[in-house]
């Protein structure tokens, strides 16, 4: 028994001793020949891959960047436009647009007077509508066909109409006047404000937004409301 432990002790220990070294080096040398190979197999493609990745790259450092202005690219092309000119002459016409940028939060929150002014025009309109459709309905001779082919004109009239001048207002208020105008200054400041900072439309709650645009039309539909009795009127200007 003890030559045979013996001779398993010294296998062991002999076992556990012997340096590993030459196996490590046969191992990264084998490594090193499959690296080789691999990259004498690849090297074909991706050297002119890399040459084409790095192309554009180079080419990007002599493009003049006022060349693709987006603001110029836009409104005008063509090779005889001098599109440095244009974009200078762009942003001249933004910075001398009038609107503050907002900065506090609590800017874009609707308030209790905002909401009472929205509230003051969208409900005399319908008070108009309501009023306008309760005459018609008893006038002494009745409605008829003729009475509704003129509301319905009227309607289509009305919308037309309301369309056409707010367009008109909204390009004029744009591109003329400041927030020194009289009484349409805080209209115009914050309409050029829009184009100046556009962004700030998505972030503002209803009344918040459009509040500055109900004063105005309440000189026209509270004095129809009060002193016109005739349907048609009343509907147009509702």
């Amino acid at each position: 028994r003890r030559p045979l432990a013996r001779a398993m002790m010294r296998t062991r220990i002999h076992t556990h001793t012997t340096p590993a070294v030459p196996v490590v080096r046969a191992r990264a040398s084998s490594a090193r020949v499959v690296h080789a190979s691999i990259a004498r197999v690849t090297s074909p493609l991706v050297t002119p891959l890399r040459a084409r990745l790095s192309a554009p790259t180079r080419a990007i450092a002599d493009v003049d960047p006022m060349s693709s202005y987006d603001g110029t690219s836009c409104v005008l092309t063509g090779p005889e436009v001098d599109r440095r000119s244009v974009g200078e002459e762009l942003r001249a016409q933004i910075k001398a647009m009038g609107g503050a940028q907002i900065m506090d939060a609590r800017d874009f929150v609707s308030t209790p007077a905002q909401r009472a002014q929205c509230v003051a025009l969208f409900g005399s309109c319908a008070a108009l509508a309501l009023k306008g459709l309760v005459f018609a309905s008893v006038d002494d001779a009745g409605f008829n066909d003729v009475d509704a082919m003129a509301m319905a004109i009227t309607i289509g009239l009305a919308y037309w109409t309301s369309d056409l001048g707010t367009g008109i207002f909204h390009w004029s208020v744009d591109n003329y006047g400041s927030k020194d105008t009289p009484l349409l200054g805080g209209v115009i400041d914050a309409f050029q404000g829009h184009h100046k900072y556009p962004w700030t439309i998505t972030k503002r709650q209803f009344a918040n937004n459009i509040h500055k645009t109900c004063l105005a039309p309440l000189v026209f539909t509270v004095p129809t409301l009060l002193f016109n009795d005739k349907p048609t009127d009343l509907l147009f200007v509702g």
